[in-house]
């Protein structure tokens, strides 16, 4: 099929790590997940836009380090044209109050604001 993908960006929780360092605890994910996962956002042409903060945005609620287990679950990527659109974008992994999630925020004019300072 055709993909008519100009520019957009999607954030949140994926549910799956895009590589092994994204998870520390538990069962370690496969390779092929992994490459799975890749090769998705591949696909659609999107890439990872990083973070600033703390990299793993879930973590269990165990109170024992061997069935502890922390994850980078939730991403924001985006296309390279929304990237052009928003080059001073910044995403920034916040502060959970009452969730196992942190919340992610999107800044789109992060970078030249911290420049104009």
């Amino acid at each position: 099929g055709t993909k008519t993908i100009s520019y957009g960006c999607v954030g949140g929780d994926f549910n799956e790590v895009l590589h092994a360092w994204e998870k520390e605890g538990g069962v370690p994910r496969s390779q092929r997940c992994l490459d799975n996962f890749k090769e998705a956002f591949e696909y659609c042409e999107l890439g990872d836009l990083g973070f600033a903060g703390d990299a793993f945005m879930w973590r269990n609620n165990s109170h024992t380090a061997e069935k502890y287990i922390k994850e980078r679950l939730d991403h924001v990527v985006a296309t390279q044209g929304w990237c052009a659109r928003f080059p001073a974008y910044r995403v920034v992994n916040g502060d959970p109050r009452h969730s196992d999630h942190r919340p992610i925020i999107i800044d789109t004019a992060g970078a030249a604001a911290v420049r104009r300072n």
